[in-house]
């Protein structure tokens, strides 16, 4: 089974549901690649729903191999879950 956890697309249910949970610049707004955003994956929510739906895929599937791709620069390091001086550990 291949994922792409980090990445969403501004279509998705998860993305209507939850807009502010992608990485953006303030200053700028987010920066796509791809037509996708990057998740904010310094947020515990984010982290917590993409294991949910990692997990339920692959027990559903009975996947035995996992590749977790990553295959995107991020220009748009900015979590709008941390205060900014926390901002060099996204």
């Amino acid at each position: 089974m291949w994922f792409e956890p980090e990445m969403v697309s501004e279509d998705s249910r998860l993305y209507a549901e939850h807009p502010d949970w992608c990485l953006r610049n303030p200053l700028r707004g987010p920066v796509r690649g791809r037509a996708q955003l990057v998740l904010d994956l310094c947020n515990p929510q984010v982290v917590d729903a993409v294991f949910e739906k990692m997990a339920a895929a692959v027990e559903e599937s009975g996947a035995k191999y996992l590749k977790w791709d990553m295959n995107r620069y991020l220009a748009d390091l900015y979590a709008p879950s941390l205060p900014p001086e926390r901002q060099r550990e996204v």
